[in-house]
């Protein structure tokens, strides 16, 4: 349980980075040690549906060192790998708790040589990442070829007047007009007219059926 005395340890670290202290109370064991495994962290911490996992894993790194030079959290080596290690745990009743956790060598030379440590390893591993990430994009970017694309003709440059030629190019506002209603319909069949030949097009090219027949309605192929 965190007590209102625990929070005095965070004074120092960024607001940002607290959410992921609190994880670390939680989740480590009741010596404050765990493993330190950034994937582990980022897919428990954050949401499932979580877009961009680097990204994810990239902040939980930040967020580990912020909290180290804080005076949070430190790291140290034991059996092959890294650990991490909360400088202030939080108080639990011990009784019947099993430790499986290694020891850290010696406390003292081990909190100082992991925040260097672990800094440098996070900061190596950002940089491998994202240059990982630059060269897979540079190699995507390399296999495609650009090609411009003619624009297409608006329909409208084409189609009939849409108002009278007393009210060209305008309408005649406010005003009813016969002739602007007439030119008006005229243009919306016209356009009509043209989206479903094109429409049309689209479809026997999709489907190769040139024998053709007679449509009528209802019997659109979309």
């Amino acid at each position: 349980m965190i007590n209102p005395s625990d929070w005095a340890h965070l004074a120092a670290a960024p607001h940002d980075a607290i959410p992921l202290a609190v994880w670390l109370w939680l989740k480590l064991d009741p010596m404050g040690r765990g493993p330190f495994d950034v994937d582990w962290i980022a897919h428990d911490l954050y949401p499932p549906e979580t877009p961009d996992w680097e990204a994810a894993k990239d902040e939980v790194l930040g967020h580990v060192l912020a909290l180290m030079d804080a005076g949070f959290l430190s790291t140290y080596k034991a059996d092959g790998r890294e650990w991490l290690l909360l400088l202030h745990p939080l108080r639990v009743d011990m009784r019947g708790v099993t430790i499986r956790t290694p020891e850290p060598e010696s406390p003292w030379t081990s909190v100082a040589m992991g925040r260097g440590g672990a800094r440098e390893r996070a900061r190596e591993r950002v940089r491998a990442e994202n240059g990982a990430r630059a060269a897979a994009w540079d190699a995507v970017q390399a296999g495609r070829e650009e090609t411009p694309e003619r624009p297409t003709r608006p329909l409208r440059m084409d189609a009939p007047p849409r108002y009278c030629s007393k009210h060209m190019p305008h309408g005649p506002g406010q005003k009813k007009c016969g002739p602007c209603r007439d030119t008006r319909l005229d243009q919306d069949e016209w356009l009509e007219s043209r989206v479903y030949e094109q429409k049309l097009a689209d479809y026997y090219e999709q489907t190769d059926d040139w024998e053709g027949r007679a449509d009528g309605p209802g019997d659109e192929p979309w």
